[in-house]
């Protein structure tokens, strides 16, 4: 389980924070992701947001043969925190 400080550290950062609202309503793709975005200026922004992401388990990635690709989805229904 993620501890408010560390849900802190990961959601002061815009990029994370605006690839969190996008998944929780659908799955993506990178790219889809990055089209998504538009205060993004490279993929490799998206890319390292998203391994932090999911290293924490806030979102997760699955591979998809139709698409011969990843999808990330969110990991959570809604995020609750407490003291």
């Amino acid at each position: 389980m993620i501890t408010p400080k560390e849900l802190g550290k990961v959601l002061i950062d815009e990029t994370r924070l605006n690839i969190l609202k996008t998944l929780s309503s659908r799955s993506m793709t990178t790219t889809e992701l990055f089209k998504s975005l538009p205060n993004i200026r490279n993929r490799e922004s998206v890319f390292k947001a998203l391994r932090k992401l999911e290293n924490i388990g806030l979102i997760k990635k699955v591979f998809k043969k139709e698409i011969k690709g990843y999808r990330y989805y969110a990991a959570f229904k809604k995020i609750e925190l407490s003291n």
